[in-house]
Order: C-alpha cells, then sequence, then structure tokens
C-alpha cells in the first residue's frame, strides 16, 4: 500500500507555493487550497523521490502487488495514473484507490474507510506493507501490517546501488 503526496511524489515546491500565495500554513488549509493543489495540470509538476521510483519499480517485476492508496479525490484520476506511469513507470491499470469527489473528511478517516471497504476485501489473507508519510495514519496502519514512514524509509529500503539494503 502506497500513498502518493509526499511519499512517492515530492510536493513540498507545490505545498509552500500555495501557502505562500495565500499566506497560510497547510494546518490552514481549506478547501480552496485543496482545489489549487488538485488544479489540472499541477500534479504534473510533481517530482518522485529517486529511491521511491527504484522500490516501487521493484515491487512491480516481483512478487509484490503495488497498491496505491491516496487522499486525493477522483477528479485527479487520469493526471495521477499518467503521473504514476511517467514517473514510476506503472502499468495504466495499476490499482489505485482515491476518495470520492465530495469526501471532505480528513485524510486518516478517508483513508482507513476505504482500506476496510475496498482493499481488504480484495486483498483478504494478504500481508500488507504501508508506506506513507502521516504518522498518525501509519500508527492505525501498523494493526494491519507493517508501517513504513515516507520519505525517510526509501534511505534504509534500497541500498545506493538501487538494489534492495540487507
Amino acid at each position: 500500500m502506497v500513498d502518493i503526496d509526499g511519499t512517492v511524489a515530492d510536493t513540498q515546491p507545490r505545498i509552500r507555493d500555495i501557502c505562500e500565495r495565500h499566506h497560510v500554513t497547510v494546518d490552514e488549509w481549506g478547501e480552496k487550497h485543496v482545489n489549487d493543489f488538485l488544479a489540472p495540470g499541477m500534479i504534473a509538476k510533481d517530482v518522485p523521490f529517486p529511491k521511491a521510483k527504484v522500490l516501487t519499480r521493484m515491487m512491480a517485476v516481483g512478487t509484490a502487488d503495488v497498491v496505491f492508496l491516496t487522499g486525493r479525490s477522483e477528479r485527479g484520476r487520469a493526471e495521477t495514473v499518467a503521473w504514476l506511469s511517467q514517473h514510476l513507470g506503472m502499468p495504466k491499470d495499476i490499482p489505485l484507490f482515491m476518495r470520492e469527489d465530495d469526501d471532505k473528511r480528513p485524510t486518516v478517516a478517508c483513508k482507513m474507510d476505504i482500506f476496510k471497504r475496498k482493499v481488504i476485501p480484495r486483498y483478504r489473507g494478504r500481508l500488507f506493507v504501508f508506506l506513507d508519510d502521516d504518522e498518525e495514519l501509519l500508527k492505525r496502519y501498523a494493526e494491519k501490517g507493517v508501517a513504513l514512514l515516507a520519505p525517510d524509509c526509501w534511505q534504509t529500503l534500497v541500498s545506493p546501488r538501487g538494489s534492495k539494503a540487507p
């Protein structure tokens, strides 16, 4: 289970730009800021974390099922799929779970609900490894499998040559 924003996609430049333009902190974000974050063309500006790119490709060609679960809304699906394909080499039909467009719940509640309702039934009996940058969410994920804090985890999961760390 791989998150996107802040986990495989470095969204910090985009977040800083929105905060500076609106004179807010991320904690003060509202619907307008989220809309700016997901505006057409904005997702394409993100750059992948290099080691995230290496590991997700390794997982995809190995025995792991790579599944993305993001707090982004469905309205950004086409751009998100294009970004995953272009930057991470993921197939266009990669499993990608997203919030409904009208879902305004906090990300933790939304993602846990999607995980319980949609992911668990599809992957019942599987071991889950969660890669996410949200520490609160990782605490909840740890009850369901192995939870790793991104992007810090990329340093320990992938060696400098791009092979699995010992």
